[in-house]
């Protein structure tokens, strides 16, 4: 099972939205939507540290960076059947940045 985070604004919508089976893409940015890979999300959860012991990875733990030296991931999110579709080159065409979208089958 993988997990990554999403900062806390844009968390609120995700979490609104998603439920267990649907599928995450991954864009990589500045390409024109190039896919990275695709996964089946599975849960979600506060990241947890304690005074004593961290219940969660650390972000250099995890070998997460940031934009700048107040970056941090509230939450992490929990995936499985993770397939990499760098390889493939499909591109998705899209411009603008955003760390989520919805999908919208009725969008031409």
């Amino acid at each position: 099972m993988g997990n990554s985070g999403i900062n806390l604004a844009s968390w609120k919508i995700f979490y609104s939205n998603v439920k267990s089976g649907d599928r995450l893409w991954f864009v990589k940015s500045k390409s024109q939507g190039k896919l990275l890979a695709v996964a089946t999300y599975r849960s979600h959860n506060n990241r947890e540290f304690g005074p004593l012991i961290d219940i969660s990875l650390t972000n250099e733990e995890l070998g997460w960076t940031g934009n700048g030296p107040d970056w941090t991931s509230d939450i992490e999110v929990h995936y499985t059947d993770l397939y990499g579709l760098s390889d493939c080159e499909l591109i998705t065409h899209i411009k603008g940045p955003a760390t989520i979208r919805k999908y919208d089958e009725n969008v031409e």
